[in-house]
């Protein structure tokens, strides 16, 4: 590969990379109460060592049936904590959009993503998605977004000019500015915070998808809707998912949020519409 950057350290647990080659010696990401380290200690990796690993990494890319214009990404053995990323294929407009990252990066990647026209912009939707999303940038030669209010947990911003920190509630692509009027805008994150401070949603308005990240957690008893007694739960709200601690009295603000953006699809009768 001609990146410049392979030996940049990467955390083994959470798959985010530093922008330094030796010397740390923990991680922020796992040491914040969201994530954790593993009883066998702190460890890391790089790029060029998972180029080279006996487990022979690769990078799934599955097509949705329904849509083939979305297209998850993610990498097989797991890595990290099992990232998946999504393409979405936006056309001639809005361009091609990465909603989240994954941490593995090569040159099979590099080819099969360009077959599909590349990547116009990455959209991430908290820290646990970091990854190596500004190694992503600069190869397709694109933004990242990232929310401002995640800025202290990046660990590599690169050289500047690809990492955009926005603010604001939404964002739509092409991009309008930050605090521009996204109306128009056929993809749009939204910021509702919770998980983290900047935590955020990926609204595909024509493709009729809603991409929940961290934000919202989908649970069992929400997928099955014939004959449910009346409050059944259909959705919670985590601050942390391997630690099961619940959000408190965040889950107001992202229930109201995830209402309007499901009413604003036409789902109606959607059970989310029910919670309380």
């Amino acid at each position: 590969m001609a990146f410049s950057t392979l030996d940049l350290l990467i955390c083994s647990t959470c798959g985010v990379q530093y922008d330094v080659d030796a010397g740390l010696d923990s991680c922020k990401i796992c040491d914040d109460p969201r994530q954790y380290v593993p009883p066998t200690g702190q460890s890391w990796t790089t790029l060029k060592t998972l180029h080279s690993a006996k487990e022979k990494y690769h990078n799934v890319f599955t097509t949705y049936p329904e849509n083939p214009n979305l297209i998850a990404i993610h990498t097989a053995p797991k890595l990290g904590i099992g990232q998946r990323a999504f393409l979405c294929l936006g056309g001639a407009t809005t361009g091609n959009i990465l909603w989240d990252c994954i941490t593995y990066l090569d040159e099979e990647t590099i080819r099969h993503v360009n077959s599909f026209g590349g990547i116009s912009a990455i959209v991430i939707s908290h820290p646990h998605y970091f990854s190596t999303s500004i190694q992503w940038a600069e190869t397709f030669d694109c933004d990242l977004y990232i929310s401002a209010e995640d800025e202290e947990w990046l660990g590599n911003r690169g050289d500047g000019t690809r990492m955009k920190l926005w603010n604001g509630q939404r964002l739509g692509f092409p991009c309008d500015e930050f605090d521009g009027n996204p109306d128009g805008s056929d993809i749009i994150a939204i910021k509702t915070g919770g998980h983290f401070p900047g935590s955020s949603v990926l609204w595909w308005k024509s493709a009729k998808k809603l991409f929940i990240a961290d934000t919202i957690m989908l649970i069992p008893s929400g997928l099955y809707t014939v004959n449910r007694p009346p409050g059944t739960a259909s959705f919670s709200f985590m601050w942390s998912y391997p630690n099961l601690d619940t959000q408190g009295n965040s889950k107001e603000r992202i229930l109201e949020s995830a209402m309007i953006i499901i009413k604003a699809s036409g789902y109606l009768q959607h059970p989310l519409l029910n919670e309380v």
